[in-house]
């Protein structure tokens, strides 16, 4: 790799990333969950196609 410096640049930009997202990755399992969670309530009370529209 010494006489490829852009293959040196990828290479250290793809350890930098993979360091960020493991770090970032532990903090958003909440908001993650609350999204599933948001996802498993919306998606039963939305209208299907063909369904007049409710107001609850």
């Amino acid at each position: 790799m010494r006489g490829d410096l852009g293959s040196a640049a990828y290479l250290a930009c793809t350890a930098v990333f993979v360091g960020v997202v493991t770090w970032m990755l532990p903090p958003l399992v909440v908001p993650a969950l609350g999204c599933a969670a948001l996802a498993v309530v919306a998606i039963p009370a939305r209208p299907r196609k063909g369904e007049p529209e409710r107001l609850l």
